[in-house]
């Protein structure tokens, strides 16, 4: 009788969660005898599909808020999503079966026991895979990330802080510290073999997909800039138990994200110069969160602090750094 394994990866978010999945499901979409990367009706970042129902409350759902759903579009929205997530696991799981999405890692551990119930229906295992990225670079590439993808427009970077403990900790209470295997990220690797390597996946490098979604730094200003100029909307987010509530520029509409992509792609290739913040403003940070650093050193056997990256001057260092546009960007914008 057939074993069927489960490797449910779990990001963290901004470690190539999208070099993972990209990758995966070029290649394993197609179900081989063995191996199947799930794609649940074109959804290869499983974050889109897991997140929303397994949240506490699916109807909290981040996207609900940013695109202005009715109750009951949230609900045939959520209905329709459980029937794909159902059907493609009982149809097209394989001995070996791949979940991946970075927003898996939000939810509380609640959430994960109900998840971890609906799968053992269909898995006699379940791996646990998550990747940690240090604090200072982590910080400055999510405060990129929430500025680009959901207007954020507060200068606030202990918001960005990972919380690793809340993160993690709850994969080991609900799965078994045995299965649950966390790995420190390292940018200088590819990823994506590291990942297949790790689990025995069958993969060629020359396969292998890298995916850089970053902004250069002076198209984060605009994009912080234009999303000053909208109204305010708070996003509430939350990362285990801890809520976090995100002032954002936003106008909540069924075409939101599609504008905001929009003027992504007119700004995107806008600038030169990568984007970083000064180590000196995520120091108190560090200093206030340092027993949360030392647990998730303790857990993967790393050390993270002493190998954070050593930035240039040329970096933001102040909230007005942000809001400055050189004369050079104004032209070319």
């Amino acid at each position: 009788m057939k074993e069927y394994k489960l490797i449910l990866h779990i990001g963290m978010h901004k470690t190539g969660s999208s070099s993972i999945q990209q990758s995966l499901a070029k290649n394993f979409s197609n179900p081989t005898d063995k191996i199947v990367y799930f794609n649940f009706n074109g959804i290869i970042n499983h974050s889109c599909i897991v997140y929303p129902l397994f949240l506490d409350n699916p109807y909290q759902y981040k996207d609900f808020i940013l695109l202005n759903f009715s109750p009951t579009e949230k609900e045939l929205y959520l209905n329709n999503l459980k029937r794909i997530f159902m059907q493609t696991i009982a149809y097209y799981k394989r001995p070996i079966s791949i979940i991946s999405g970075e927003d898996i890692s939000l939810l509380s551990i609640k959430g994960l026991q109900r998840l971890k119930e609906v799968l053992l229906q269909h898995f006699e295992k379940i791996i646990v895979v998550g990747y940690v990225r240090e604090p200072v670079s982590y910080i400055s590439s999510i405060f990129q990330e929430y500025i680009r993808g959901m207007g954020y427009k507060e200068f606030n970077l202990e918001k960005c802080y990972p919380f690793y403990r809340e993160r993690f900790e709850k994969f080991d209470k609900v799965f078994g510290k045995e299965n649950v295997y966390l790995y420190k990220f390292d940018s200088k690797k590819d990823i994506v073999i590291d990942f297949c390597q790790k689990f025995s996946i069958p993969f060629s490098t020359k396969n292998s997909l890298r995916v850089n979604e970053s902004f250069s730094k002076e198209a984060v200003q605009i994009m912080f800039i234009y999303n000053r100029t909208l109204p305010d909307l708070v996003l509430p987010i939350k990362i285990g138990e801890k809520l976090i509530n995100f002032l954002c520029g936003w106008i909540s509409s069924k075409n939101a994200i599609k504008k905001t992509l929009a003027i992504r792609s007119i700004i995107e290739n806008i600038g030169s110069s990568k984007f970083k913040i000064h180590k000196n403003l995520i120091q108190k940070i560090i200093e206030k969160y340092i027993d949360d650093i030392k647990w998730i050193e303790e857990r993967i056997g790393e050390n993270l602090l002493n190998e954070a990256t050593n930035f240039q001057e040329d970096l933001i260092k102040s909230e007005e750094d942000l809001l400055n546009l050189s004369s050079e960007t104004l032209e070319e914008f």
